[in-house]
């Protein structure tokens, strides 16, 4: 049985223990293994064969530059994963058991190595499913994987690593293994990379002993402007103001329809003149008219909007 890229959504799931496993892959090795992975849904009993369309994943060739490929297929299949299962066990294998390029479909067919089963199918709880368009526009290989690990841990909105394991995890070179070159090489570009195309974004505290790094802690954000169009960001950003301008109740504009004025009233919108709260859907309404016709505003926040519209 076989599983088309172009049939299904583009979401990355794996288990934990498969995001923190040891490896080190190209840019181009972690896109088309994190590719073929989003074929799989969590749901899955078994592996099928999958296939990628390559017109589908331009950021996979070069100028149709199969050669390539080709030798990233073959670099991927010598470079194992290590899977940590406890402190006394670990697991070492391959990502796929084959890889054939289809020339005359120009498609690219895979089978996932079976000792990955425990690690993408049947995923019940912890895991972590993100989407693969995040990924795609990322150059850099260490912000992949630093992605992922903080995709992991977003809703503690902390993590800390030691330096140390973090260095494993991410398999660096040992001309990285200095915290000013790692923060040169490795978190530098991340940080700019994920605030840029993907739907986290990080800031850092070094962690030392004595004068020395030796740990890191994240703190982990949503990344609002790429995961909500930019006129709902707005939006909201605007109801924020209005919420706190005026939250002692003031008039804050006069709506034709109601013939009423509105205002806040515990952080809700309601009408002036009877106190009523309005209706979820009601309010919806009003906030988009309010949006909309700033100008109709009383005074109070012209000059905030004035500043803040060009």
């Amino acid at each position: 049985m076989k599983r088309d890229i172009k049939k299904d959504k583009y979401i990355v799931s794996k288990d934990y223990q498969l995001i923190g496993a040891r490896y080190q892959l190209s840019t181009v090795e972690q896109k088309l293994v994190l590719s073929i992975i989003s074929l799989i849904q969590p749901s899955d009993t078994d592996f099928m064969h999958y296939q990628i369309p390559l017109s589908n994943f331009d950021n996979l060739i070069e100028n149709n530059n199969h050669l390539r490929l080709k030798e990233a297929c073959k670099s991927l299949m010598s470079k194992p994963l290590e899977v940590q299962d406890n402190n006394d066990e670990w697991l070492i294998f391959n990502w796929f058991s084959h890889i054939r390029y289809k020339g005359k479909e120009s498609l690219l067919e895979c089978s996932i190595s079976p000792e990955l089963k425990p690690y993408l199918l049947e995923l019940k709880g912890n895991f972590k499913s993100f989407n693969l368009k995040y990924i795609l526009p990322l150059q850099s290989s260490y912000s992949i994987r630093i992605y992922e690990i903080l995709k992991k841990n977003e809703k503690n909105v902390k993590v800390d690593f030691e330096l140390e394991e973090l260095y494993n995890i991410l398999k660096v070179p040992d001309s990285f293994k200095t915290f000013g070159k790692f923060k040169e090489k490795v978190l530098y570009i991340a940080e700019k990379e994920l605030i840029q195309h993907t739907d986290i974004f990080f800031e850092y505290e070094e962690i030392k002993t004595g004068r020395k790094v030796t740990g890191i802690s994240f703190r982990i954000f949503i990344n609002r402007d790429n995961t909500v169009s930019k006129e709902i960001s707005e939006q909201e950003k605007f109801r924020a103001f209005i919420l706190e301008e005026y939250k002692n109740g003031e008039n804050i504009i006069y709506h034709p329809r109601l013939e009423r004025h509105l205002v806040i009233k515990n952080g809700l919108l309601a009408i002036s003149e009877s106190g009523r709260y309005l209706s979820k859907e009601d309010a919806k309404e009003m906030w988009a008219f309010i949006f909309k016709r700033k100008d109709l505003l009383i005074p109070k926040p012209f000059d905030y909007f004035a500043k803040n519209e060009h």
